[in-house]
């Protein structure tokens, strides 16, 4: 039993090793096989620009007119006593007037309901002409420490000055920024699964 055995066992061994004699002495045959393939190509895509527009919208504006005035001549005050020299009881009320106006000018300063002593040093109503920043200081001799009342006269200046009628829309334009969608274009590799072929012997081709 055990021989018969051994003997089915090598007629099957020089079988197979004849049938892949046979495999390797035959023509082969094409099969097919699938692989990854990269190559390049172009992608799409979209990137948003700023673009400039021009634009026309309206606006309120004033109506204006001009007009001339005539006007006083600036000027500033400064009031102070002095009892520097004098006795017990007197006293000098000085008034210091500077012009602060752009134009030179007559400036006339004038005590009122007082009769000054004669240490007045400055007449009554004599105009004394002050450019841009002179300074003239009127006093007067008192018994009692009060300036007292007074009054003071400029020359005159015409000034152009503006005043609003109403208002009017006007047009007008103006650059605006904005933004939109830019279709464009880039190099990307990409990979495809493609079918390819090879040729191998008829016998091996059943396995594949």
């Amino acid at each position: 039993m055990k021989t018969l055995k051994a003997k089915a066992l090598i007629i099957v061994g020089i079988a197979a090793a004849a049938l892949v004699a046979v495999g390797f002495t035959v023509p082969v045959v094409t099969v097919p096989y699938e692989t990854v393939a990269e190559f390049q190509g172009t992608e799409t895509y979209y990137e948003r620009e700023p673009y400039e527009v021009t634009e026309t919208y309206t606006e309120n504006e004033p109506i204006t007119e001009t007009y001339y005035e005539t006007v006083s001549l600036k000027y500033k005050v400064a009031e102070r006593i002095s009892t520097e020299g004098f006795p017990p009881g007197q006293y000098l009320a000085i008034v210091e007037i500077t012009n602060t106006d752009d134009f030179s000018g007559y400036f006339t300063f004038t005590w009122l309901g007082i009769s000054p002593y004669s240490g007045t040093t400055y007449p009554l109503g004599s105009p004394k002409l002050l450019a841009p920043g002179q300074r003239m200081s009127p006093s007067r001799q008192t018994f009692t420490p009060e300036i007292g009342n007074y009054s003071i006269e400029t020359s005159t200046k015409t000034v152009e000055k503006t005043r609003i009628l109403g208002e009017t829309q006007v047009e007008k334009e103006r650059t605006v920024t904005l933004y939109r969608d830019v279709k464009k274009t880039r190099p990307v590799t990409l990979q495809n699964t493609v079918t390819e072929y090879k040729k191998v012997p008829l016998i091996l081709s059943w396995f594949d």
